[in-house]
């Protein structure tokens, strides 16, 4: 279920036309619509990592003071960084193209490396374009 949730919430990503506005998120079997912020810098989208453990209904945990962001997925731990590209999930480093954006308590992240980065690691059947 929770993979098939993420997989519709791909494909609302990639099919709607974003530059840097909320995306309306809408899961089956959930009523009403959530929204996903959104930052675009040169021609990469960033999503945030608060609305994304929002939508999917996993717990977070923030550390203001060095600015990082701790998502609990599927029994994984995913480490995310202000202005770092590494993602640390569990004990394994993997490397996005740009590095995450703070913004206040939020750390915005450039969705195609961190969505790949889910997908060779979280999620093994995820699949958007």
């Amino acid at each position: 279920m929770i993979s098939f949730l993420l997989n519709t919430f791909l494909l609302f990503i990639f099919i709607s036309n974003v530059f840097g506005t909320p995306i309306r998120v809408i899961t089956i079997g959930q009523n009403g619509i959530k929204e996903l912020k959104t930052l675009m810098q040169g021609n990469q989208i960033y999503c945030s990592t608060n609305d994304l453990s929002k939508i999917l209904k996993y717990r977070i945990y923030h550390s203001e003071k060095r600015g990082k962001i701790v998502l609990y997925i599927e029994n994984r731990r995913v480490k995310v960084s202000a202005q770092s590209s590494f993602v640390l999930v569990d004990d394994h480093v993997y490397q996005m193209s740009n590095p995450g954006i703070r913004a206040e308590t939020d750390i915005y992240l450039p969705v195609t490396g961190f969505f790949d980065i889910l997908k060779s690691s979280v999620f093994p059947g995820l699949h958007y374009n």
